[in-house]
């Protein structure tokens, strides 16, 4: 039986939902890593979790089928409790959201790990505390505060911290407290997820997807919504987007697969050299895949180029994942470009090497070591001098290649392949 974490029963808020325990027909497969919120168990292997994705809390059904371990050890849905970091292979039915695959990912004893949106900002004693699922967090001197695309290193101060900043909080429990040794706010909760499939119906806010195993997911469409390609109903696409507490998918990235081979970058090469159209007229939204697409501004910028793409690492032999993110700005004579890799929840002290392939040839990018908290985070840059901790990224470069041409990403421990993503 798995040790109880009783400083983190706090956040349990309890629902009852109910569970289909029949045959259900399977669509593709769902991974995604966060913290279970409640456990509900309507029988000895069957119930259902709720666990929290950008803040949006996701009933998962949990059947007879379902797997569920932990540290290489079957346990079952009796030992899972709110708080735990869990990676979840799960897959859409008529009925919900349903766990395939459901493993409690390594957290050391004594240690914390929280992702969520801070509900409060506090000073007590001289120390600053953030509230965040419930639970209070005291950041200290020591409390390294970092923030996506920030300046100076993306180091900030702990008044930096507001309401409804969404953080990554990983500490220490210190004579009962949650001390935290580092916070990232804006971190990307690897909860975005992808899905393929046919159109049945479309209008300008919203689709319905028909996937694998039958099921219909309804797709949100906004002004954020970037769209590669031309949408009709009977056309097969695939969908980037954020899940919703419905089930629905609010789409970042929508992108239209011409010829059906289930592979929308050969028809469209969004984000790549020569992509001069690419998102119907709408704006880059997330900044997955595209920028500066056909938009009929009366401002002459044939000069200008922005572009960018982002692929999910993922490993055959780990629920964990990452991003590799590229983006490449041309103005007149300036070019700046970049490369960011980002991967959470490694081996502590792990070295990792990184090589980056542009077709067939393959370039190593160095080695690298993950923190404390097992994250590893490295950008590659034109000008990497607003951080020692940034790698200059001309001279890693091919002779005649710039980041678009990246074709490939693989994290590498050992010499074996951890990681891999395909631009």
């Amino acid at each position: 039986m798995k040790a109880r974490k009783s400083f983190l029963r706090a956040i349990a808020v309890l629902f009852a939902f109910a569970c289909i325990n029949t045959a259900i027909a399977k669509s593709s497969d769902i991974k995604f890593t966060s913290t279970v919120i409640s456990v509900i168990q309507t029988d000895s292997n069957a119930g259902s979790i709720e666990v929290t994705i950008h803040d949006v809390i996701i009933p998962i059904i949990v059947n007879g089928d379902t797997e569920i371990g932990e540290s290489g050890e079957e346990i079952s849905i009796s030992d899972l409790s709110a708080g735990d970091f869990v990676g979840i292979t799960s897959f859409f039915t008529d009925e919900g959201l349903v766990a395939d695959d459901i493993k409690i990912l390594e957290v050391r004893e004594e240690q914390f790990r929280l992702r969520g949106s801070i509900s409060a900002v506090d000073t007590i004693a001289e120390n600053t505390v953030i509230t965040l699922l419930g639970v209070d967090v005291t950041i200290t001197s020591e409390t390294s505060i970092t923030r996506r695309n920030n300046g100076d290193g993306n180091s900030v101060p702990a008044s930096g911290l507001s309401a409804n900043d969404l953080v990554n909080v990983s500490g220490s429990v210190t004579e009962g407290l949650l001390v935290a040794t580092r916070i990232h706010v804006g971190t990307r909760e690897q909860g975005n997820i992808e899905l393929e499939g046919e159109i049945l119906t479309l209008s300008d806010t919203e689709l319905s997807l028909s996937i694998e195993g039958g099921t219909t997911v309804a797709v949100i469409i906004d002004d954020d919504t970037s769209i590669v390609g031309e949408l009709a109903e009977g056309v097969f696409i695939e969908v980037e987007g954020q899940l919703q507490a419905d089930l629905s998918l609010t789409a970042f990235e929508i992108a239209a697969d011409a010829d059906g081979d289930g592979d929308a970058d050969d028809d469209n090469q969004r984000g790549k050299r020569g992509d001069e159209h690419s998102n119907n007229g709408r704006g880059n939204g997330n900044g997955n895949g595209n920028g500066n697409s056909g938009d009929d501004d009366d401002d002459d910028d044939s000069d200008s180029i922005e572009v960018g793409a982002e692929t999910l690492l993922t490993g055959d032999n780990s629920e964990l994942s990452g991003k590799a993110e590229y983006s490449y700005e041309e103005d007149g004579d300036q070019i700046e470009q970049e490369l960011e890799i980002e991967i959470e929840e490694l081996e502590a002290g792990g070295e990792y090497s990184i090589i980056v392939f542009f077709g067939d040839e393959s370039v190593n990018f160095g080695t690298f070591t993950s923190d404390t908290s097992g994250e590893l985070e490295v950008k590659f840059k034109s000008d990497a001098s607003d951080s020692d901790d940034n790698v200059l990224i001309d001279d890693l470069l091919p002779s005649e290649n710039d980041v678009r041409d990246i074709s490939k990403v693989q994290i590498l421990q050992n010499e074996i392949v951890v990681f891999e993503g395909a631009f």
